[in-house]
């Protein structure tokens, strides 16, 4: 027993000196065993903001980021606190999040951040432009027309044209059947003109057109029109023409097409509806919608002249200028040992030099057969 308190004391005491020893050192020994460099604390020197301007619509919202840097630029952000604000009243801003709402324009402010580390700060501004409200949009106003009483379409243009009276409330359908012959298919018209599309009663008169009457079409546009052109011509309700009637909204022209069309064009998609422009003198293809089951093509206008179905030349395929003469399977040949293939001479010369070979080998063996064998001495 007596023997085990001084062991219990000595270690005691060398525990105290090892403590003794190593207090106040804790640096010293943290930077010997991270290769001598002791942590360091970044210290605040700027702050930045993620934008120096900005344009902002009136009311709008917009989150401010800022950044701590230190004294050689690094970012950082352990124990730093960012506090942000207006510096006038041109809006508001959440101080910890930095959550900006524009007040109404058009105005100018500047949101400033102060960044605080212990007693170092640092801050930083941003300039931001506040735009004018759009302005209200003003209603549309519901169409009306002049009186309860709508009142009837004007005789027809020509003999075969259809006339409707076309309403600011209601506007009004056009429908043209055409008669087929034997050059060109019969087919229907049909004109769609919306609510709030004119701003009184007017007509619209659809007649069809003579063929010696349609303007042509340049070749250089590699298309023709159908025999089929109509006139689409809006006029008052006595029947006066309306001089450069422009429609308020778009009105829809829908022409029916047959499987000659489509097979002429190279498939129904290509099929356009033209449009003949009377100040330049040229026929216009129109952005055409169309309808395969239907077998209909539609476009929108909202000026009006010669409408018709216009149909693409299709490239013929180039034909051959002639028959191109099947060219004789290459000869095969076994290849060659040699760099050169033997001639038919050298074959029999290498046979008739291999038979005399042979023959001087049989009759050298049998000279020697002769020789060796034993003679008859009688």
């Amino acid at each position: 027993m007596s023997a085990t308190y001084p062991r219990r004391w000595l270690a005691a005491i060398l525990f105290a000196s090892i403590v003794a020893l190593t207090a106040g050192s804790f640096t010293d020994v943290w930077a010997a065993s991270n290769g001598g460099t002791p942590p360091t604390v970044p210290k605040l020197t700027t702050v930045e903001l993620d934008v120096d301007e900005i344009t902002v619509s009136s009311g709008a919202t917009r989150t401010f980021v800022a950044t701590a840097k230190d004294e050689i630029g690094d970012a950082f952000s352990g124990g730093v606190t960012f506090e942000f604000s207006v510096i006038d009243s041109n809006g508001t801003i959440v101080p910890s999040t930095g959550v900006f709402t524009a007040s109404t324009g058009p105005a100018t402010t500047s949101v400033r951040v102060l960044a605080t580390q212990g007693s170092l700060t640092a801050e930083d501004t941003a300039i931001v432009t506040i735009n004018s409200p759009p302005p209200t949009p003003v209603p549309t106003a519901a169409p009306v027309n002049p009186s309860v009483e709508i009142p009837p379409p004007p005789p027809p243009s020509v003999v075969g044209a259809e006339v409707e009276t076309i309403t600011p409330v209601e506007g009004g359908t056009v429908t043209l059947e055409t008669t087929g012959t034997a050059e060109e298919p019969g087919r229907q018209i049909t004109i769609e003109v919306p609510s709030s599309a004119v701003d009184d009663f007017v007509a619209l008169d659809v007649a069809p057109v003579a063929a010696a009457s349609v303007p042509p079409v340049p070749a250089a546009l590699r298309i023709r029109v159908s025999g089929t052109v109509v006139d689409l011509t809006f006029t008052d309700i006595d029947g006066n023409p309306i001089d450069n009637f422009v429609a308020n909204r778009a009105v829809k022209i829908t022409i029916s097409y047959t499987t000659a069309d489509a097979d002429d064009a190279g498939g129904a998609q290509n099929l356009v509806i033209m449009k003949y422009d009377e100040v330049t003198g040229d026929w216009v293809a129109l952005p055409t919608t169309v309808n395969l089951a239907g077998m209909t093509i539609s476009a929108s206008v909202k000026t009006f002249s010669l409408f018709g179905v216009g149909i693409p030349e299709v490239s013929e395929p180039a034909s051959p200028s002639a028959t191109a003469t099947p060219r004789p399977p290459a000869e095969v040949t076994l290849p060659a040992t040699g760099d050169v293939a033997p001639g038919n001479n050298a074959v029999i010369a290498f046979t008739v030099i291999g038979l005399l070979l042979m023959t001087g080998g049989i009759a050298l063996i049998r000279r020697r057969f002769v020789s060796v064998a034993p003679r008859n001495r009688s």
